[in-house]
């Protein structure tokens, strides 16, 4: 469903006046003013809200009309023309037989706004975002590709994990069982992130395995596949003891296992939920002004395609004023 609003030019104020001869009254002299307008929708009705700054006109178009004092009659100048009188190209008191000899050659088309402006001040918005995100990305892309590589669990068969020397905060997925040597009940006062207690349960126990360099402590659920064979580790995330308060559970351990590493003690499914990186989410910013800038740009480049027939309708224009007023060809802007 589309809603048409229908625009009526609203005189705004008086830009200036002169005296000049009227070509629609014979070439009688007469006293014109030229005023300018803004087209706002017909429900507008209140003078005051004609005001220039008020809400109705923020925005809006400049429109420029001739009134002569001998018949009053309000003659809009065309767009091409306004911008000539504005740019000094033709003097305000030869708009009339300017406008007088190019009036029956004029279309509806040619009091349109044109989209040079626009474009020039979109494209450059549009020219700014994507630079601006191309160099978020280009200075995030690194961090982002580190944080997103830590975050990665590494893949290890049975062999690997019992030979790899993993440090706190990285984490592991283990593929196939691992044989424990011995277990005793984790303390109960082990503080189980609520995440991790969904997935593993409460009832936590320490157990140990024969590793590289001695045995290493693993922090068992009691939601853990265990055959005869060993248990599943799965999903595991390296620790520091001293986090979860097993200092001093792991140097009693030490003491039936002498050889026992107790730098850190693995946790099986400890899985819990990451925030997104700061990185990620300046990355996500970046790409969404980036695909916004070329979408402006190709937007804006678009619309100057589509207005290049009106620029050369404006130059043709200009050039019968300046014959009409016998002077030089002016390009129209």
């Amino acid at each position: 469903m589309f809603i048409k609003v229908k625009l009526i030019a609203r005189r705004i104020r008086t830009v200036s006046t002169f005296e000049s001869a009227d070509p629609w009254n014979g070439g009688s002299p007469s006293r014109f003013s030229l005023d300018l307008y803004k087209m706002l929708p017909e429900h507008i009705q209140d003078p005051r809200d004609f005001r220039e700054g008020t809400l109705h006109t923020w925005g809006t178009p400049d429109r420029y009309g001739l009134r002569s004092e001998i018949d009053g009659a309000v003659r809009m100048l065309p767009t091409f023309l306004a911008e000539q009188w504005l740019s000094g190209s033709v003097a305000a008191e030869r708009l009339p037989l300017a406008l007088h000899g190019i009036e029956p050659e004029l279309a509806k088309r040619d009091y349109r706004t044109p989209p040079k402006k626009l474009v020039g001040k979109m494209g450059a918005v549009g020219a700014a975002l994507a630079v601006i995100g191309g160099l978020g990305l280009w200075a995030v892309s690194p961090v982002a590709l580190r944080a997103a590589s830590a975050s990665r669990p590494l893949r290890l068969s049975v062999p690997d994990f019992l030979k790899a020397h993993l440090a706190p905060g990285e984490s592991c997925i283990v593929q196939g069982l691992v044989p424990l040597v011995g277990r005793e009940p984790a303390p109960a006062s082990l503080p189980i992130p609520d995440e991790v207690a969904r997935a593993g349960g409460r009832s936590w126990s320490i157990g140990w395995l024969k590793a590289a360099g001695g045995h290493r402590a693993v922090l068992i659920p009691s939601r853990t596949y265990e055959t005869r064979a060993g248990i599943d580790i799965g999903y595991a995330a390296v620790l520091a003891p001293e986090s979860l308060g097993l200092g001093a559970t792991l140097a009693a351990i030490k003491t039936k296992v002498p050889d026992l590493q107790t730098a850190t003690i693995l946790a099986s499914r400890w899985i819990v939920p990451a925030r997104a990186p700061t990185a990620m989410i300046v990355r996500a910013v970046c790409l969404l002004l980036t695909g916004l800038g070329i979408a402006i740009v190709f937007g804006v480049s678009f619309g100057a395609l589509l207005a290049a027939p009106q620029r050369r309708r404006n130059e043709m224009l200009a050039g019968r004023v300046c014959a009409n007023l016998g002077a030089s060809p002016v390009a129209a802007r």
